[in-house]
């Protein structure tokens, strides 16, 4: 087996996939952000400090205790944010390894002239895809080796049909040339 290495193998889909994941997830990660924060600087204090319930020493650690938290926040989501930005880079190569496996050998089946079945390496995503083209080539493989056993010529893949000429013609001018 060859291995190969692309850091994009579709760059059209896995750019698009990965920019609207880390749109969605930074969005995500800002509203909760924003949230924590406003829960930390508007209602806990206040409600606190409206309540008397906190000294106003206690108050002060519970700000410092606060703002460090802020920065742990923040720091805690940027780790989050590129450690879903591998993980989606890797998923959006599990979907795109497949597909580009997959055009791949229709274009050389276009370039055949015939098709053939097609395998995915195991572990890959899209089996059930695999499992029923496979089944329609057999199928396509199938009537054309009915309709070539009854001496009917069919359109290869790919070609003009003018460009095919019958079986049938060529035995018709032959029987009538020795008529």
């Amino acid at each position: 087996m060859r291995f190969r290495w692309r850091v994009l193998i579709q760059p059209g889909f896995q750019t698009w996939f990965l920019s609207r994941f880390m749109i969605y997830l930074g969005t995500l990660l800002l509203l909760l952000g924003a949230g924590i924060y406003a829960w930390i600087k508007i209602v806990d204090q206040t409600m606190f400090r409206l309540l008397g319930l906190i000294s106003p020493s206690a108050l002060e650690l519970l700000k410092m205790n606060s703002d460090k938290a802020t920065k742990v926040f923040f720091i805690v989501a940027f780790a989050l944010i590129a450690v879903t930005a591998f993980a989606s880079f890797v998923f959006s190569r599990r979907i795109a390894g497949p597909l580009f496996a997959f055009i791949r050998h229709l274009k050389r089946c276009e370039q055949n002239g015939r098709l053939e079945e097609f395998y995915l390496r195991k572990g890959d995503l899209f089996v059930d895809l695999t499992d029923s083209f496979n089944r329609m080539v057999q199928k396509i493989n199938s009537v054309q080796a009915e309709k070539s056993s009854k001496n009917i010529t069919l359109k290869p893949f790919g070609m003009d049909i003018s460009d095919v000429e019958p079986k049938t013609s060529s035995l018709n001018r032959r029987r009538k040339r020795n008529h």
